[in-house]
Formats: structure tokens, sequence, C-alpha cells
């Protein structure tokens, strides 16, 4: 069989689930287009591509997963804003475990790429897998190459990286010179803090270099992760925990806690694979609303006080985007409260967020994204950092 199933989603405003399927022997087993999905228990095996995603806009999502034996195990190319979130799931056995290439966001959570020639080839791709990932990396023959991506976060990722292959190997893109550390010599560090890495002849095994083609400097390793912490954090609200980065502190605790409190109830929401009645979704809509205007709160008064660029701002910009989201689509678009809030997210976009964007193009991608009547202007976008190269 060429191809398994093939879904053209282009204007499609909701992620189609597919759950407890199995896909096997196929050319490319599951193949979709111009969208987003959610796969919940899938298995792919023994296909050339497991699942091929061209043009994935939005939020996606793999939960509790695998993809056993393919030239490819996950082969995705994503628009700027996409976001690509796999947890708890397997890559194992593929000649790439996966293959990620345009200006796409993916975290991988409490998941394994094991005994793959490369576990994972991200091209251009925003890679996150600091601050409790929990994901192990073991016998692949290189487990991270990377393609001039923009951004790759390691730090406090709790990931183990083992086996006699390269850790990390490839080229960051100028773009990704803003999440470094400066170092003498005109070289950049990359924060290694919180992971486990196996070493090679009292070395870390990694050949990563930036855009000018100048070594990195790795900056520390430490604790490893486990089965028990994933299931820990998973039973205690999972999803990301990017709320740890460093900047966080400067925002204090009126900001700390509700985004923790976001975090967890959008985590809650992705994991039902249900719908709910219309109460509990109204009660839910309104508890979520008061909670993120508590973080907005603290986010426009920090507007000049950090980095468009740190990692906690870029976070709480597309959280946002999904909240807001959900709420259109689980029947709020008529609630004054919900227009109040998109209102008060655009204007703290065109007021504070502009910096964000890399070019034009993310920028018109992240106003389409916004509910029609609250658009975020972009004709007075300029580039975020000087044109490197």
């Amino acid at each position: 069989m060429q191809t398994g199933l093939r879904l053209h989603l282009f204007g499609v405003m909701t992620n189609p689930q597919l759950r407890d399927l199995e896909f096997s022997g196929n050319e490319i087993g599951l193949e979709t287009h111009s969208s987003g999905v959610d796969l919940l228990r899938c298995r792919f095996r023994d296909n050339r591509i497991g699942w091929r995603g061209y043009d994935i806009t939005g939020l996606s999502r793999a939960l509790q997963s695998e993809w056993v034996g393919h030239v490819s195990g996950v082969d995705v190319m994503g628009q700027a804003g996409a976001l690509l979130r796999i947890q708890e799931c397997r890559l194992d056995s593929n000649r790439t475990g996966m293959f990620s290439f345009g200006q796409l966001r993916i975290e991988v959570l409490c998941s394994g790429f094991a005994g793959n020639e490369t576990g994972w080839y991200a091209g251009n791709t925003q890679v996150w897998l600091g601050d409790g990932a929990l994901n192990q990396f073991g016998n692949n023959r290189t487990a991270l190459y990377l393609e001039e991506v923009d951004l790759l976060y390691l730090r406090n990722g709790g990931n183990s990286f083992s086996g006699t292959g390269w850790h990390l190997d490839g080229m960051l893109s100028g773009l990704a010179l803003q999440h470094l550390i400066p170092q003498r010599g005109g070289l950049y560090g990359l924060e290694l803090h919180g992971n486990r890495m196996s070493l090679r002849g009292g070395m870390i095994p990694a050949n990563l270099v930036d855009w000018d083609g100048n070594p990195l400097v790795y900056l520390g390793s430490g604790s490893s992760s486990s089965a028990l912490a994933c299931q820990n954090r998973m039973a205690t609200g999972g999803g990301p925990a990017y709320v740890l980065e460093r900047n966080l502190p400067a925002l204090g605790r009126n900001f700390a806690d509700p985004l923790r409190a976001l975090v967890h109830g959008l985590h809650e929401i992705a994991n039902e694979w249900a719908t709910p009645s219309a109460l509990n979704l109204t009660n839910r809509r309104r508890a979520l609303l008061s909670t993120w205007n508590s973080t907005c709160q603290s986010m426009e008064i920090a507007c000049n006080g950090l980095s468009h660029h740190s990692i906690v701002i870029q976070y709480w910009a597309q959280l946002s985007l999904e909240l807001l989201g959900w709420m259109e689509r689980s029947g709020g678009h008529q609630d004054p409260t919900l227009t109040a809030a998109q209102r008060r997210w655009t204007q703290w976009m065109n007021t504070c967020g502009q910096e964000m964007f890399r070019n034009q193009s993310e920028a018109l991608v992240w106003q389409k994204q916004i509910l029609p009547g609250h658009k975020v202007s972009v004709s007075t976008w300029q580039p975020a950092l000087p044109d490197i190269r």
C-alpha cells in the first residue's frame, strides 16, 4: 500500500483526533496536509515514513504513540507559529526517528529515542528540550543533528544521552546566538546543566558549531531523567515546564503561580480527548480566562523589562494563542469576557510583542492565528536582530 491514510485539512478549524490506530507496511503510514492532528496511542511500524505532516499549523500532539522500523518515523514541515508536542512516545530503530523542517517549535517530553541512525534531525526548527523535558536518547549513532536551528534549549532538561555515538552535531543559525552565553575569544556557550551525557575520552561527544563555524563551549551537565520522574510529573500536571526559565523570578509569584495553573489547565484539556458538558466548558473557560488575565497583567507590567527573545516571553505568547483558540472552538465565541481578552492580547502583541518575530513572514502567520477582528499590526515590523549574514 502506498499511503495508509491521507488527510487534506486545509481550512479545518479543529484537529482530527486519531486513536489506537496501527499503520504498518506502507510507503507512508499517515499523511496530513495544512493543519494539525492529534495522535493518541497510535503505532507506526515498518513503513518507509511513519507520519508525514506537510505545512502543519497551530498545535499538533502525539501522546503515548510509537514509531519503529522506518526510514523516517516522523517527517514534519511546519509554518512559523506551529507547535508539535510529542509526549510519552517511542521512536526506536529508525534510520531517522524524527525529521523536522521549517520554523515550527517542537517540544518533546518524557519520550525515548533508541537505536536510530539519527534520533532527531532538526532543520531550522526550534528545539525545546529544557526544564524537565525528561527524555532518553540511547544508542543512537547521532542523537540530535541540527541544521541551522534558531533555538536549542536544553538547560535543566533532565534528558539522558548514552551510547557511543554523537550526542549533538551540526550547526546553529545566526538567530540562535541570542540564546547562547558569550565566552572568551568570541565563542558562545550552550547550557547543558541538568542533563546526563555520557563521556568519550573525558569529553562530551558533541560537534556543534555556531553560524560562523566556531565550536560551541559546553556549560555543565548533571542529573538525568527516570521513568518514575516522568510518571510523577505527568500525574501532577505534566506538559512543558518552561515556567522554570531563569527570567521568571524577576516577574514574581503573581506571574509564576498563575502561569503554572494555566499550563496545568491546558494540559488537562489536551489529555481529555472528549467533550465535557456545556456547563463544565463554561466554568472551565471562565476559570482559565481569569488565570490568563493574571499572567497578562504581569506581562504588561514587564513589557519593557525583559528581552522579547526570552524563553518565557515566547512561551507565554504561544500559550495565549493555544488558550484563546481553544476557548473560541469550545463555544465561547459569543462570550464578552473572551472578546475582552482577545482585545487585551492583541494590544499586548502590538505594544510589546513585535520584536518576537524573526521576519515579516512569521509576523503574518501569527496575525492569521488571531481571531477575526483582533488583528496584530505588522506594518511597523522591524527585524528583531541585525541581519547576520
